[in-house]
């Protein structure tokens, strides 16, 4: 099971930034352009213009992958193309004991303390 993935199913002419549509209805309750909160995201306030349907300038790193996940599925040429960085993750064969713990809100057990 493939819990994560980086991919770009907005893209290659799928029509997914159609003004009127999302994202631009939903990002105009979003102050991205503006809020202090999001300066450190450089890239943001420019996101309507730049290719919106692709995932530019996302970090995936250090993450673990287990349970037979190996990859992403997606190349790293194309990531660096969409100006990401997709870096220092592993692929486990079996899942470490804290990804199996059973945290879903409505049990607590130990494993979930922080």
């Amino acid at each position: 099971m493939q819990s994560m993935s980086f991919d770009d199913r907005g893209g290659k002419g799928s029509g997914c930034a159609v003004k009127g549509r999302m994202p631009f209805t939903f990002l105009k309750r979003v102050p991205y352009a503006t809020s202090a909160v999001w300066k450190k995201y450089v890239d943001l306030p420019n996101i309507l213009k730049d290719e919106p349907c692709l995932p530019k300038h996302n970090v995936v790193s250090n993450n673990v992958l287990c349970g037979g996940a190996k990859t992403f599925e997606v190349k790293p040429a194309t990531v660096t193309g969409w100006g990401s960085e997709m870096k220092n993750n592993t692929a486990v064969a079996a899942c470490p004991a804290w990804a199996a713990c059973p945290c879903d809100g409505a049990k607590k057990p130990a494993c979930c303390a922080k």
